[in-house]
């Protein structure tokens, strides 16, 4: 390997390290499974050593990132090895940690414990029917099924569900940017 190509290889590397976690943001999302995922990024990281050349250095290097690491995921998928897997409640919490990992600390922390908050004032009806829509993945006839309601009501009680976590968590993080301390309504 000569000197030139060395030093492409180390600057791909470097700017894939950089933007690790936008990058398994996007293989997460696609995969839902966070072994997978991390054996993905590492063939993405391989992917964008070998083909850094093709990048035109002129344009932002995230979006074609994304690119590959999305070119990975069918590739992974095209191989068999799709198996599409439910997140529980300590994978869905590692993958958001990962897709906010580009946040401040502070700010992530404010937010985790928001939607930690908020959570624990859903009904346990409602906090189940969330954690199965989002934690596992059921979706309409299968999750209506399973907790008992019909589809049409169920989609009225998850956009509820969803604008009450949103409303308690912008009236938190208000509250705590304000200077106050969150409410504990």
């Amino acid at each position: 390997m000569d000197v030139e190509s060395d030093e492409s290889s180390q600057e791909a590397f470097a700017l894939a390290l950089m933007h690790r976690s936008a990058m398994m943001a996007v293989i997460v999302a696609m995969v839902r499974d966070l072994d997978a995922a991390e054996d993905i990024f590492q063939d993405t990281m391989l992917e964008i050593v070998r083909s850094f050349d093709s990048f035109e250095t002129d344009r932002d290097f995230l979006p074609w990132a994304k690119g590959v690491a999305r070119n990975m995921v069918m590739r992974h998928w095209a191989s068999g090895s799709k198996k599409l897997v439910s997140m529980d409640r300590r994978m869905l919490e590692t993958a958001a940690e990962v897709m906010m990992a580009d946040l401040a600390p502070d700010v992530w922390e404010s937010e985790r414990t928001a939607m930690r908050l908020c959570l624990q004032r859903l009904t346990d009806r409602h906090r189940e029917l969330f954690l199965l829509r989002y934690g596992e993945n059921l979706k309409g006839p299968s999750l209506a099924e399973k907790v008992g309601i019909k589809v049409k009501s169920l989609r009225t009680t998850l956009l509820r569900i969803r604008r009450f976590l949103r409303e308690c968590i912008d009236a938190r993080l208000g509250t705590a940017a304000a200077g106050g301390e969150p409410s504990h309504e």
